[in-house]
């Protein structure tokens, strides 16, 4: 089922409260679990009750990510970008990689322009970064992302800006390896803005600092990694 935000419900009802009550009681901690289990449940009452009755204080009320009515009249500048999937070569390791996808706004400087992300519906400074992340998914070359997040900078700025995504192995003993990186204008040459739909993206070799003046630059031969995302 969906709502506009995890706070939504129906009216307090004192039968379903009980019947959450004792659902709630069906949860226990199990210190020697061997793998990693995540279930949810639905309860019908106000958020508050739900606290109380759970015996959590910290619950938080998120408003869902998703594509607003605009109302006549009204300027919004935010660009919805969703990481759909990748493929990725093994390289030389024995085992697939670990795959974690940066996603950062760059100026032709190649600055990274700040607080521009927001990964949630809410466009308040407090809620906006430098970058977004991805889950991690182990031992996956071709990891299927599907996560939403928000360009949120002005016209003049996506004008000069563009996206680029570092793609990473990530591993407990030497952390994060960035191999490969792509990147996706936010205009095209008249200054429009990308249309909507599907955009698949070429990926290139790194083994150090990307520079903007070596992928802008369109003399230079770049090195091709994957297969595209």
């Amino acid at each position: 089922s969906t709502a506009d935000s995890v706070s939504t419900s129906s009216s307090p009802n004192t039968s379903n409260s009980n019947q959450n009550s004792q659902l709630y009681t069906d949860f226990s901690e199990s210190k020697s679990a061997g793998s990693f289990a995540l279930g949810f449940r639905l309860f019908f009452d106000e958020i508050q009750n739900i606290q109380k009755m759970v015996g959590l204080s910290n619950i938080p009320n998120v408003s869902l990510l998703k594509f607003q009515s605009v109302q006549p009249g009204t300027v919004i500048h935010r660009l919805n970008v969703k990481i759909k999937k990748g493929e990725f070569s093994q390289g030389s390791k024995s085992a697939p990689k670990n795959i974690l996808i940066e996603a950062k706004v760059i100026n032709d400087k190649g600055e990274i322009v700040e607080n521009a992300i927001c990964c949630g519906a809410s466009i308040a400074s407090s809620q906006l970064s430098n970058v977004f992340r991805s889950h991690v998914q182990y031992h996956n070359n071709a990891p299927v992302i599907e996560t939403l997040f928000s360009v949120v900078i002005s016209p003049e700025q996506m004008k000069t800006s563009h996206l680029r995504f570092e793609i990473s192995h990530l591993s407990t003993s030497k952390g994060l390896d960035t191999f490969s990186y792509s990147y996706l204008n936010l205009v095209d040459s008249v200054h429009t803005t990308l249309p909507d739909g599907d955009h698949n993206l070429k990926c290139y070799k790194t083994k150090g600092e990307i520079k903007v003046s070596n992928y802008l630059n369109p003399n230079n031969q770049l090195e091709p990694n994957a297969k595209e995302y």
